[in-house]
């Protein structure tokens, strides 16, 4: 959120709501996929792209082999950002 002063913003509440949606979770198996690909393709294979969870973390997706993509960067936030179908 834009704000005029930085003191205007409330991080211990922010920092709370983060946690609440369950935000080290979501990170975790995030960097979890990223172990695994580098493990098993190595890191220069990643390199300049991201991971793309077929089935999102938030819909309880996991990062096994089967739901993990390679793909650029800007497509991924462009997946991930879109308008729900039907809006």
């Amino acid at each position: 959120m834009p704000y005029k002063n930085k003191a205007d913003r409330d991080h211990k509440h922010e920092y709370e709501l983060f946690l609440k949606n369950g935000g080290r979770a979501k990170q975790t198996e995030r960097q979890r996929a990223r172990r695994a690909w580098d493990k098993e393709h190595g890191y220069e294979t990643r390199e300049g792209k991201a991971l793309h969870h077929v089935k999102p973390i938030k819909d309880g997706g996991k990062s096994t082999p089967q739901n993990v993509r390679l793909t650029d960067f800007s497509k991924n936030s462009s997946n991930n950002f879109k308008r729900p179908k039907g809006r």
